[in-house]
Parts: structure tokens; C-alpha cells; sequence
């Protein structure tokens, strides 16, 4: 993987010049970590909080390199584990372990949502590769690195003058978006609250689909309506650029993002407002589509601190070129922050969409974000209820 993935081999130094620079990665040992049935069989530990120890220090954004690899053992036929029994030696039997999980841990500013079902599909075709008994070093086809992608956004021309000025109008109050309702006090980051809320269920989910196709609207644009009058940071995929051709970045793993700013105001969903919505949505891939280091030089060259900065990410997993196998049952392990600011992240599948909000622990964010989150999803739900698709439909 770390040879197949040039992003596995770069790190960043200095964070107050945060340059990616290449390192060699070489084979290491397996240890045992403190927590597991090795301190107290007893305890009944979740191995989400012990991996979150590990991944703090093994894959904060200075470490070199900022990526681990783990094993959680469930059930091990050995007894009282230790670091002879899970290494075997530095070399695993094929019995020692019956019942495993594997977890690879990434920085984030290395990775994004895509590169992680990426890394998915990768590290099984080479876990197959080697049981198959054929060489992993020709399973995958050679793919292209986040750096390279990084230098091609760099060999650009410059941002045309009207996206230059759009941004510096967002930016004229010296801050980014912020949250349209009362956080409390937020001049220091609080401990996170992070809730779950199920949006749609599949049938519901093809429902909102089909609103979405009647309205010529897609269904970020339905959501977006929903969500208005709605002004955001919104990242924005840059795997996808109209200078490259179609493929290019697919394969590669990285933190291909860039931020941009939603701005929508409140429409209805008749010809008029789906248009105002469209016209929303292309403005912010079009701010999305350039570096933003020149962009930024008033203010230092990167975006402004903003308390209570409020962004929206949407993904449908869906539309991913990435097929990984469902009986794999991937589960995600996040790091679990101190914010100052609210974090929206609709996301799709086959089973539906749910929203992931974040946000900070303080009374009036308990009450303010949880209260927009419902006027949010009701306004959606509304969108696919029954009468209302049967009228559209015909």
C-alpha cells in the first residue's frame, strides 16, 4: 500500500510552513497496545477509545508518517495475549487469530472519504493477492500521487478576477460563515457533540430522487432549498478538474478538497428558485476550483479563524468509483475534538441518507443546532412525502 500510495510517503515538517516532503517508509514491528486483554480480562473495553489513544499520537498532521495500521484481536485461542503471540515472532501463523479486525488509521489532511474507501479496496486486492499466493506487488495498477495533484493546481493560471472578487466579497466582514443560530460561549473550543440523525430511509431516498429529477434539480440542490436561506463553507472534490482528463485522480490517495462558500437565498421550488439554487451551487464549485493560497494573501494567505464557522459537506457514496465488498462491514472510528464551530455532513447510500452533525458542548448549541437539524430534515421529509411526488409526477 505505502508503495502503491506516494501520499503514504510524504509528511509535513513545519506547521508554520506546511510543505509536503517525501520519506522513506520502512517495515516495522507489531506491539500490543495498553487496554487490551493483556492489562484486565475483565474489562470490557471498546476498542474505538483505545484506537482513538493510538491514532492521537501515530496520526496527528506533524507525524512522520502520519498513518497505522492495527489489529484488534476479539477472541484470541491463545489465552493472555502478548507480543510474542500476536507477532508469532515478527511472523503470523495462518491460525493465530480467528476472529480479527483490521483498522487503518490516517491523518485526515492526508486522506479524505474517498481515498478511505480507496484504501479499502486496495488493501483487500493485495490481502487476496498474497493468499492466492500470487505477487501484491503487481495487484493494483499504478496511480498518480496527491503531490503530483498539488503541483498541477499550482502550474495553474491564476483565479480569473471575478472569482478573486467574489471571494474577497464573502470575506469582506474578515470572517468565514458562521452558524445561523446561538452557540453561548465559544471564544475556546469545547468538548464536540456529535449526533446522528436518520434523514431518509431507501424507499424515501428514491422518492427525494425522483422529486428531484421532476424539478430538473439534483438532489443536493433539493437539499440545499431546503437548508435556505443557507450560507456556508462547503468543500468542494478536486479530483475532478476540467484540465485533466477523466480517471486521472480516481485511484489516489489524499486530501483531494478544497473549501469554498455556499451561499443561497431562500427560494421556492417553482422554475424561478431551482434556477437560484443551480446558480448557488456552480458559483461554489467555481470558488472551489482554484488554490486559494493567492486567493487569500489579505488574510495571511489561508482562510480567516471564524468562531462558530459553520460548513456543509454532502456525499453520495453511491456515485463513488469504488466498489467495495458489503460483507466487509466497514465501520468508521472518528477523532473525537474539541470545536468551536458546527460541522454538517449529509451523506448517502444504498440504505438511505443521515445527517452527522458536530458541534460545540455548550447549552445554547444543545438547543440551537439540534432545532435547525429538525426544521432541516422536515423540510426534506416533506419534499418525498407521497401526495406530494404522485402531484409532481404527473
Amino acid at each position: 500500500m505505502i508503495t502503491q500510495h506516494g501520499t503514504l510517503r510524504t509528511v509535513v515538517v513545519d506547521p508554520n510552513n506546511p510543505l509536503l516532503h517525501v520519506v522513506n517508509v520502512y517495515p516495522g514491528t507489531w506491539r500490543l497496545e495498553k487496554g487490551t486483554c493483556a492489562d484486565n480480562c475483565s474489562e470490557a473495553s471498546d476498542p474505538r477509545l483505545i484506537l482513538r489513544d493510538i491514532f492521537d499520537q501515530q496520526c496527528n498532521p506533524f507525524a512522520s508518517p502520519s498513518h497505522q495500521l492495527c489489529v484488534v484481536v476479539h477472541d484470541s485461542p491463545h489465552g493472555r495475549l502478548d507480543s510474542e503471540t500476536v507477532t508469532g515472532g515478527g511472523k503470523p501463523g495462518v491460525d493465530y487469530v480467528e476472529d480479527a479486525t483490521i483498522v487503518l488509521g490516517f491523518d485526515h489532511s492526508h486522506s479524505d472519504a474517498w481515498s478511505l474507501l480507496l484504501t479499502i479496496r486496495d488493501f483487500t486486492t493485495l490481502l487476496d493477492a498474497i493468499v492466492r499466493g500470487n505477487d501484491p506487488a503487481v495487484a493494483l495498477e499504478p496511480t498518480l500521487s496527491f503531490g503530483e495533484h498539488s503541483q498541477q493546481l499550482l502550474d495553474r493560471n491564476e483565479a480569473p478576477r471575478h472569482v478573486v472578487e467574489k471571494w474577497h466579497e464573502h470575506l469582506k466582514s474578515g470572517h468565514m460563515p458562521v452558524f445561523p443560530g446561538d452557540l453561548g460561549d465559544i471564544s475556546q473550543p469545547r468538548d464536540q457533540v456529535v449526533d446522528v440523525i436518520e434523514v431518509l430511509d431507501a424507499q424515501e431516498l428514491a422518492r427525494f430522487e425522483d422529486v428531484a429529477a421532476t424539478r430538473n434539480c439534483s438532489m443536493l440542490g433539493l437539499a440545499v432549498a431546503a437548508m435556505a436561506p443557507v450560507r456556508a463553507v462547503f468543500p468542494i472534490h478536486s479530483r475532478r478538474q476540467p484540465s485533466t482528463p477523466a480517471g486521472t485522480w480516481e485511484n489516489a490517495l489524499g486530501w483531494f478538497i478544497t473549501n469554498s462558500i455556499l451561499d443561497c437565498p431562500k427560494v421556492s421550488l417553482d422554475r424561478e428558485g431551482v434556477s437560484r439554487v443551480k446558480e448557488a451551487i456552480r458559483e461554489s464549485i467555481q470558488l472551489g476550483s482554484y488554490p486559494l493560497a493567492p486567493i487569500m494573501e489579505p488574510w495571511g494567505g489561508a482562510m480567516p479563524p471564524t468562531d462558530g464557522m459553520f460548513a456543509l459537506s454532502w456525499l453520495d457514496n453511491r456515485k463513488l468509483p469504488v466498489d467495495i465488498e458489503p460483507g466487509l462491514e466497514p465501520q468508521h472510528v472518528s477523532a473525537d475534538i474539541k470545536t468551536n464551530g458546527v460541522m454538517a455532513w449529509f451523506v448517502t447510500n444504498d440504505d438511505g441518507m443521515h445527517l452527522r452533525i458536530r458541534y460545540p458542548d455548550t447549552p445554547q448549541a444543545r438547543h440551537s443546532v439540534p432545532a435547525w437539524c429538525q426544521g432541516v430534515v422536515a423540510t426534506i421529509r416533506s419534499q418525498c412525502s407521497e401526495p406530494q411526488c404522485e402531484a409532481l409526477v404527473v
